[in-house]
C-alpha cells in the first residue's frame, strides 16, 4: 500500500504466489484491512489492474470497489472508507 502525502488516500496492491490464488486469501486480507485503514484515517483506496483480468475484477467488486475508468490497458477502481466508531 502506498499512501498519498496527506495520508487521505492510498493505492492498494496485492501480489500472491500462484498456490495462494483463488483461495479467498485476497478477499479475506482486504476485508480485514478495510476497517483498520479507516481507523488510521484513510478515506479512500484505489487500485488498478490490467483490463480484462476477470479474477481482479471479481475481487474488486467483492470487496466493495467501484470501477472508475479504463485507460492505457489498465482498469482503475476506487473505494471510500468510513471512520470506524471508537
Amino acid at each position: 500500500m502506498i499512501a498519498d502525502p496527506g495520508g487521505i488516500s492510498a493505492e492498494l496492491g496485492i501480489l500472491l504466489d500462484r498456490r495462494a490464488q483463488r483461495t479467498g486469501a485476497s478477499t479475506e486480507l482486504i476485508g480485514a484491512l478495510l476497517p483498520y485503514l479507516a481507523g488510521q484515517g484513510l478515506r479512500r483506496l484505489w487500485t488498478r489492474h490490467m483490463s480484462g483480468n476477470q479474477a481482479a475484477e471479481g475481487l474488486m467488486a467483492r470487496v466493495g470497489f467501484e470501477r472508475r475508468a479504463a485507460a492505457g490497458g489498465l482498469a482503475f477502481w476506487q473505494r471510500a472508507l468510513h471512520a470506524v466508531p471508537g
